[in-house]
């Protein structure tokens, strides 16, 4: 990090303080897919699989400190990319 910051660049966070489990976030791409009959089935265990990060946290303080503050919560991001990807490439075909 320190040779980025020498080369003028300085690596942050951006995001939203609020998290969501993956079960909303899968919960959330059912409901505005409008794809009811979705079932959602877990595999593997509470851990996940072999090298996946089962919490991450964004820490945006340093924007914060600049006054910069998100314009969406997370799950908003999240509607906001799907209605993009639908209205760029259309809907589920099932």
């Amino acid at each position: 990090m320190s040779k980025k910051m020498d080369a003028g660049f300085l690596p942050v966070n951006v995001g939203s303080p609020d998290r969501l489990k993956v079960s909303r976030i899968a919960q959330i791409l059912i409901d505005a897919l409008g794809l009811p009959d979705t079932r959602i089935r877990y595999t593997g265990d509470a851990r996940g699989w072999d090298g996946d990060v089962v919490k991450t946290d964004m820490d945006i303080s340093l924007l914060q400190s600049y006054g910069w503050a998100p314009q969406f919560s997370a799950e908003d991001a999240i509607l906001s990319q799907i209605k993009w990807l639908v209205d760029d490439y259309g809907s589920i075909d099932r």
